[in-house]
């Protein structure tokens, strides 16, 4: 699924809510529901080859330790 103005592919951001988990699940539903893209937390180096292995795009990846990088 694509926006009507600059055709750009529509995802969401997972976050840690309960349902959201289970990464095989959410990218099944996102996949069946043309989601194109998915943000993805600190958990990139595992969440990113299953989103793209489900067909999907990265959206943006979290750093894994981001408040060392501003102390």
């Amino acid at each position: 699924m694509k926006t009507n103005t600059g055709s750009f592919p529509i995802g969401f951001r997972r976050r840690r809510s309960p349902w959201e988990q289970d990464l095989g699940h959410v990218l099944a539903w996102a996949a069946a529901n043309d989601l194109e893209v998915v943000d993805v937390g600190g958990d990139g180096d595992v969440a990113g080859p299953q989103v793209i292995a489900a067909g999907l795009r990265l959206g943006s990846v979290d750093l894994p330790r981001w408040k060392g990088m501003i102390s």
